[in-house]
């Protein structure tokens, strides 16, 4: 079994004139992958070779402003035009229907995308969700604040990276390898 991206095509593709980056491996059913604030990809790392391997087309990608994707100024980055954008990210594909796992701050825009597509969805699966509720809390808002959020999120993580470490109780083996392309 495959427990990795080495399977891993990695592709652009241009959607609202924006490049993406995403990696997709496997044949079959598809399953999108949607990473949390203040990530990327990489978050699916350990996903996309198990996924391929038990007959699923798996696709990760760098939402705008995140990862290897561009960066515009002009975007919102808000959860509903991030579920708009992965809409028009699929009929790019040519995937009509699929199942999404989103992590995070990805299981919210999930979820906004199953709610305003459903006819879209085969499976909804919402890995910690963050920002569900009436309200945002003000740390998310900051994060998705383009420039603020890379500001900060500099400041807790990428200079700190022992920080990303706390978050876990048990850190993954594989955290030192994907830590700094993160």
């Amino acid at each position: 079994m495959n427990t990795s991206m080495e399977l891993a095509s990695r592709k652009t593709a241009t959607v609202w004139g924006i490049n993406i980056r995403y990696v997709q491996a496997g044949e079959g059913p598809v399953v999108v992958l949607l990473h949390g604030l203040g990530a990327s990809l990489v978050t699916w790392h350990c996903n996309i070779g198990p996924l391929a391997d038990a007959g699923f087309r798996a696709v990760a990608l760098d939402l705008p402003g995140y990862g290897d994707s561009d960066k515009p100024d002009h975007l919102t980055y808000d959860p509903g035009s991030a579920a708009e954008f992965v809409l028009d990210f699929t009929r790019q594909l040519g995937i009509d229907r699929f199942s999404v796992v989103g992590s995070s701050g990805g299981a919210l825009v999930a979820g906004l995308f199953a709610l305003a597509y459903p006819e879209k969805i085969d499976k909804l699966i919402m890995s910690g969700p963050a920002g569900l509720g009436r309200s945002i809390s003000w740390f998310f808002r900051l994060l998705s604040v383009p420039g603020a959020g890379e500001f900060f999120y500099r400041l807790w993580v990428q200079d700190k990276p022992d920080a990303i470490r706390h978050i876990f109780h048990r850190p993954p083996d594989f955290l030192d390898q994907i830590l700094p392309e993160m």
